[in-house]
């Protein structure tokens, strides 16, 4: 990572560690665990419903799409082996900070339960409040990332950027498959 990318990381630290208070740090390592183990329970329970609902397909595709993710994420901090901040961290985490597995695995995870909840429901009122929703999260829990120390900013921005690059390969895959059977 170059110069420049680092110095507006650490400007960017030091103005949100000047945010901290007891409260808002509480706040944060609540918003970081639905990026965390409480996404990895919730995904359990949406595979689980999809799969008794007669969803077999969807239940197996969700968890394709979410695991898949979490495997390219582990991938990727070992090709980039980019440690992580060192300043006050506020929680302890142990693996590789590039890209953000929160912000990847979040994005990817809250952007296809989105998709599934109006694909399934086809409530567009649901579908919107639900996307709303998700969207704040996904980018609280960036933020948290931050404010709790164990990201740089370019690190959350790498996350969001790679669950991008991943629901969309998916999303091409999945048409080009399905215009290969149509023929």
């Amino acid at each position: 990572m170059g110069n420049e990318m680092l110095i507006s990381d650490l400007h960017i630290l030091q103005f949100i560690y000047h945010l901290r208070s007891p409260f808002l740090t509480s706040f944060m390592i609540f918003i970081t665990n639905f990026g965390g183990q409480t996404m990895l329970g919730l995904g359990v329970i949406v595979v689980m419903i999809l799969y008794s609902n007669k969803y077999e397909k969807d239940a197996i595709q969700f968890a394709l799409i979410a695991g898949g993710a979490w495997i390219t994420n582990i991938l990727l901090k070992i090709y980039f082996h980019r440690m992580r901040p060192q300043f006050h961290p506020l929680i302890v985490e142990k693996d590789y900070s590039f890209p953000s597995g929160h912000a990847m695995n979040s994005i990817v995870f809250y952007t296809t339960l989105a998709y599934f909840i109006f694909y399934i429901t086809k409530n567009k009122k649901l579908s919107i409040y639900f996307t709303i929703l998700s969207f704040l999260l996904i980018m609280l829990i960036g933020i948290s990332r931050v404010y709790l120390g164990v990201h740089y900013p370019t690190d959350v921005l790498g996350g969001y950027v790679a669950g991008a690059i991943w629901l969309l390969s998916i999303f091409l895959m999945t048409r080009l498959f399905k215009l290969k059977h149509i023929k």
